[in-house]
């Protein structure tokens, strides 16, 4: 079965401070959020609160379409500590035509 993807829904790359208060509002706003995150525990802590979170350990455009954020409208990175990865991601979302 084909897996459905909301075109509508956001997706956050990245759970620092202003990524978990961007994808915490959306959900709170009743928005479907996407969040991709390579460190675990940032993972962890959220896991109640919003739906689908995926760990990774890179952003790749593979990555991108196996979690649905190639699908979304709207994508935002939120890669604050490492500037090559916000802007792989950044290129890969690009890519993609996001």
């Amino acid at each position: 079965m084909k897996k459905e993807f909301d075109p509508n829904a956001f997706g956050i790359i990245g759970l620092g401070r202003f990524g978990l208060a961007l994808a915490l509002a959306l959900t709170e706003a009743g928005k479907h959020v996407i969040v991709l995150e390579i460190e675990a525990e940032k993972l962890d802590a959220v896991k109640d609160q919003i739906e689908n979170i995926y760990p990774v350990k890179s952003i790749t455009a593979e990555v991108l379409e196996e979690s649905g954020i190639s699908h979304c409208h709207t994508a935002i990175v939120c890669i604050g500590k490492d500037i090559e990865s916000n802007i792989l991601a950044t290129m890969s979302l690009v890519e993609l035509g996001i």
